[in-house]
């Protein structure tokens, strides 16, 4: 896996590409006429110490801000990912029955190596991508992982190997058991340590089962999308909650008497075990 880092991916993005693109997305004149005039023209000035210096003209870069622009950013990237998928063969991701080779969200970046072959393949993209956009990869941050027997090999453009690599706030491994058990192993002890922050206080029960909904237990939920809880990581989760809720006291009510419904005598409390069984 190697995942790749732009530097200031949003602020590179050349105009003349950006306005290529869209035309060769088949995108109406009337509408790339309208973009044209957001940032054909704009020129910013510099005041230092009462001095006025300028106007520069402005010829890259997408508008901070702007709520066009991550979909702009993604039409001026898509040309790079279209480019790999035609180069290499990729991997199948989950149950999909296509090959993928590179997959993108915003800025981040990554791409599946499945041969050595495929180095000097991304090394040609890469290199047009940066001529073509005028973006500019960052070596010091940009990562390669070597997942399981994969034989260490020299990388493109000098790309350093690394234990782990972070993928929207997600560390991946070498391995899915030691990506899982990371994971799991950071989030537990942050639910657990948010847990002892508030048990000086003293709101009502309603309001613990809330703020376990709300911040304790939604920290959890965007993991478990990706990886399932092993079963000891569910245990102290659920034992964190519970000792969260009767103030390190005598548990007065079973923990599935919580979890039903209020129409049932329970508190509608998520029933953390269900996190195992959810797909990865």
């Amino acid at each position: 896996m190697l995942s790749l880092d732009f530097i200031n991916a949003f602020d590179r993005i050349a105009h003349k590409y950006l306005f290529q693109t869209l035309l060769g997305y088949g995108i109406g004149n009337a509408f790339i006429a309208s973009v044209k005039r957001m940032y054909e023209g704009a020129t910013p000035s510099v005041q230092i110490i009462g001095h006025k210096y300028g106007p520069i003209p402005i010829r890259c870069a997408v508008r901070q801000g702007c709520p066009m622009s991550m979909t702009i950013y993604a039409l001026c990237l898509h040309p790079f990912l279209h480019l790999l998928d035609l180069k290499r063969p990729g991997v199948r991701i989950g149950r999909s029955r296509s090959l993928t080779s590179a997959v993108g969200y915003a800025d981040d970046l990554i791409i599946f190596v499945t041969s050595a072959a495929d180095f000097a393949i991304m090394e040609e993209a890469i290199r047009l991508h940066v001529r073509a956009s005028g973006a500019g990869l960052n070596h010091r941050k940009s990562k390669v992982l070597e997942v399981r027997s994969w034989c260490k090999q020299k990388t493109v453009l000098g790309i350093a190997y690394h234990p782990h690599v972070t993928i929207l706030d997600v560390t991946f491994w070498g391995t899915i058991e030691q990506t899982m058990k990371d994971s799991w192993e950071r989030l537990t002890g942050k639910v657990r340590a948010q847990a002892k922050r508030v048990y000086t206080r003293s709101p009502c029960m309603a309001a613990r089962i809330r703020h376990i909904n709300t911040f304790l237990l939604s920290k959890i939920w965007y993991t478990a999308q990706i990886w399932p809880a092993p079963n000891i990581y569910t245990q102290q989760l659920t034992t964190a909650i519970t000792w969260y809720i009767w103030r390190e006291t005598v548990f007065r009510v079973l923990v599935s008497t919580q979890q039903r419904p209020k129409q049932m005598g329970g508190w509608e409390m998520p029933h953390i075990s269900v996190v195992r069984q959810m797909p990865g």
